[in-house]
């Protein structure tokens, strides 16, 4: 039996919040302080107010001219936001003596640094994704060349400066020792877990489709690596072989940002933005037929296709993004990145009941084996003391 620890989360973003990231560090927060620790999560001041007893959020000041909820990078976030950050780090571990410090992201690492020289306490890096797979999405002041290049360097330096790396894929660690050159014993492989029982016996509610409608749905948000911009061009390509076919887009995202997407959009009268929150998630996709993920590429686990395989459902993804899932067994996984070849998997999936049976069953049954956040907190405590060990800590 392992002796419980001070356990401080750094979450550079806003915490609750309804995405990957956020909802990362939260479930991992609930499952460590079910496990015994005691767990604090240091904060952005923006973010949904329900915090369960489990654990304490401590926020920075309010700082009344950053908003920003979608990831991304900006000047204000990095120059002003983070540095505030940092101190609060800082001045809640000198008050309450951490045993180690768990950043997320980037930000969240650069976050614990100052804590990590005044202190000594060990630094654990959760690396979410890679910016040579994300960044160059993003619309910044640079050539997209020059993003790449800065991308890979951030990528090969900044994860030294922590004393472990845990991984969201395995995609994401074989880079770090192949490309990088980090050491093995320094990385960790730990996916996103999630709540299977809130996905179970919900059956889909007869209102929510016309008679022998077929709902294809996607959940998210709108950020550019989603590629949004390719699951209309599919959908459109779908319904004009299917029109029996409507596209659902469940999400909490601004529904701003997806009109110039629409703005002509031949089938826009057969999409529709459903706004849905976390908890709402679950009942949603029990309604849909078939569930979409547009995104090319990209070295993280994607919360969603977690959400998706819970769920039950047929998943039709890009394999690029396919993190955990098999073809034909588990998902049906488009190698082209095209919209055509995306359209051609959803309706060769429309055509076939019995492969979108088995897909969803054999996704559910692949989440409940392998992808629990108790098991998660368990493996993570082992490392933490391991870490301790090492550093002399304990």
């Amino acid at each position: 039996m392992h002796t419980p620890l001070k356990i401080g989360l750094i979450a550079a973003c806003p915490f609750p919040y309804p995405r990957g990231t956020p909802v990362r560090i939260f479930r991992m927060a609930e499952a460590l302080a079910d496990h015994g620790h005691e767990v604090h999560v240091i904060t952005y001041h923006l973010g949904e107010r329900y915090i369960p007893d489990a654990f304490e959020v401590h926020r920075i000041p309010a700082i009344p001219f950053y908003h920003k909820r979608d990831p991304g990078p900006s000047f204000l976030k990095l120059a002003v936001v983070d540095p505030v950050l940092a101190a609060k780090v800082l001045a809640v571990h000198r008050r309450v003596g951490f045993d180690l410090l768990h950043a997320h992201h980037y930000e969240g690492l650069l976050a614990a640094l100052p804590a990590r020289l005044a202190t000594r306490s060990p630094v654990v890096f959760d690396a979410h994704t890679l910016l040579a797979t994300e960044l160059h999405h993003y619309r910044l002041p640079v050539p997209k060349r020059l993003t790449r290049s800065i991308a890979r360097r951030l990528d090969s330096w900044l994860p030294r400066l922590a004393d472990h790396i845990v991984c969201v894929s395995p995609a994401i660690r074989d880079a770090l020792i192949s490309q990088y050159s980090l050491p093995e014993s320094r990385t960790s492989v730990l996916p996103n877990g999630v709540e299977l029982e809130r996905f179970l016996a919900l059956p889909p509610d007869p209102q929510a489709r016309q008679p022998g409608e077929i709902i294809l749905a996607y959940a998210g948000n709108f950020s550019p690596y989603q590629r949004i911009d390719v699951l209309l061009q599919a959908f459109a390509l779908i319904a004009a072989q299917a029109p029996e076919t409507r596209l659902v887009l469940y999400t909490e995202d601004d529904p701003a940002r997806l009109q110039p997407l629409l703005a002509g959009f031949p089938a826009a009268g057969a999409v529709c933005l459903q706004p849905t929150s976390f908890e709402d998630l679950p009942g949603r996709l029990a309604e849909a037929d078939i569930l979409l993920n547009p995104r090319l590429d990209g070295a993280g686990h994607p919360l969603k296709l977690l959400n998706y395989m819970a769920a039950g459902k047929p998943i039709v993804s890009f394999r690029g993004s396919a993190h955990g899932l098999e073809d034909q067994t588990t998902a049906l996984l488009t190698a082209e990145e095209t919209p055509e070849a995306f359209a051609l998997s959803v309706l060769e999936l429309i055509a076939n009941p019995a492969l979108k049976q088995s897909l969803g069953e054999n996704a559910r049954a692949y989440v409940a084996e392998h992808h629990v956040w108790s098991v998660n907190a368990r493996l993570l405590t082992e490392l933490y003391h391991q870490l301790l060990t090492e550093k002399g800590r304990t």
